[in-house]
């Protein structure tokens, strides 16, 4: 796991939670490249945006979520797995998948928050719903300094 500003690492695809309200990394990025919030995915949706301006990835790719206070580790996992499934659909070529750490500051423990992120990735990897030429996936964490 990274320590870093996400809208600056230089990734093919940024994958973002759209928990129905934008917080956080969420709300930078979607300022940055100027995204409007009614253009946003609902629960289950899923948006790309091709050669965003202000951020650093080529990519993004917001998924609809559950609001953040109903955001648990089932749906941590949930989201990690719809995001590589959604990456291989819409994004077939990607090497490089970015994606933030969910939960932490709604109550929920970094460590088993990152575990339900991981096991998602795992599964979608293992049933073969990620992008054909995927070579890695890096997890960033904000840093508040």
């Amino acid at each position: 796991m990274l320590h870093g500003d996400a809208l600056e690492y230089h990734s093919d695809l940024l994958a973002l939670k759209h928990a129905q309200k934008l917080y956080g990394v969420d709300l930078a990025v979607a300022t940055a490249a100027r995204i409007d919030s009614l253009a946003l995915p609902q629960i289950g949706e899923e948006l790309v945006v091709r050669r965003p301006i202000g951020v650093g990835a080529k990519n993004l790719l917001f998924v609809g979520a559950q609001s953040s206070p109903r955001l648990g580790y089932e749906e941590i996992r949930r989201f990690s797995q719809s995001v590589l499934t959604a990456a291989a659909k819409l994004t077939p070529a990607v090497r490089e998948i970015c994606l933030t750490l969910h939960g932490v500051g709604f109550g929920l423990d970094e460590v088993e928050a990152f575990e339900s992120e991981v096991a998602g990735v795992i599964e979608a990897i293992d049933t073969g719903r990620h992008p054909s030429d995927l070579r890695a996936i890096t997890f960033i964490e904000r840093d508040e300094g």
